[in-house]
């Protein structure tokens, strides 16, 4: 908050230092005076103001008369031809036998191996998961408290070892690398809130 508002204030300065030196450039290049500027830039202002547009008187017109609707003649409904009726087949009409298509067999694709360096991941995410609910455990502030900080301590641990192992592998991976950068900060965390004992 306290930048943006910095910001605000660095930009409203720049505001009225370039106004400035535009007004400075102005006279400079014209050759008037501080008054006489300032009345140019009255006028100019004042020349922007939208121009109220005249009212117009409300005329207000007479209604038209309404008239009823006119009633339509009645309509004759049309006469009504009677249907023949057809003789009915001598033999019933089997239908034709369909055979139908197997579908093909469904391809069941299996997943593409997983590379060194994305089982060393999973294994590590395992860990980091684990020291995670270890120091939500923490929170409570309870007798298991000294446990739980060193479990979770252990865990950040065995989840560094194998994120550096991952680096190895593929060192510009960004993601690895913000990951074991807040692996750290738990694991330091921790460190400070252990109890000396």
């Amino acid at each position: 908050m306290k930048s943006f508002i910095a910001f605000l204030i660095i930009s409203i300065l720049l505001a009225i230092a370039g106004s400035a030196w535009g007004i400075y450039e102005f006279q400079a290049a014209t050759g008037t005076k501080t008054a006489q500027t300032l009345s140019i830039i009255k006028s100019y202002l004042a020349s922007l103001r939208p121009r109220a547009t005249p009212k117009r008187p409300i005329i207000i017109e007479a209604p038209p008369e309404i008239k009823p609707p006119e009633t339509p003649e009645a309509v004759k409904p049309p006469e009504e031809k009677p249907v023949p009726k057809k003789p009915l087949p001598a033999k019933p009409v089997k239908p034709a036998k369909v055979k139908a298509n197997p579908l093909p067999a469904p391809k069941i694709e299996t997943p593409p191996a997983k590379t060194k360096e994305e089982e060393l991941i999973d294994a590590g995410n395992n860990y980091y998961d684990e020291g995670v609910v270890h120091l939500e455990k923490t929170f409570d502030k309870d007798d298991k408290f000294d446990r739980e900080n060193d479990l979770a301590m252990e865990k950040f641990r065995q989840a560094l070892d194998k994120y550096h192992e991952a680096e190895k592998t593929s060192p510009d991976d960004l993601w690895l690398r913000d990951r074991i950068r807040e692996t750290n900060d738990f694991l330091i965390g921790c460190r400070k809130q252990a109890r000396r004992k």
